[in-house]
């Protein structure tokens, strides 16, 4: 993978550390446009399936 590329925005230093993520999810936010590129397939499952 091209680590110049990454399908998420950088993560910010603050005198050498990372912010905790203060809301819902992972802390990073994708990038469509390059996600897209690197997806080779998706697949969706349902809620019902896992049950």
């Amino acid at each position: 993978m091209d680590l110049a590329r990454e399908p998420r925005e950088p993560f910010m230093l603050d005198q050498g550390h990372v912010a905790v993520p203060t809301g819902l999810g992972l802390g990073v936010s994708p990038i469509p446009d390059i996600l897209r590129e690197l997806t080779t397939s998706t697949v969706w499952i349902s809620a019902d399936a896992l049950r």
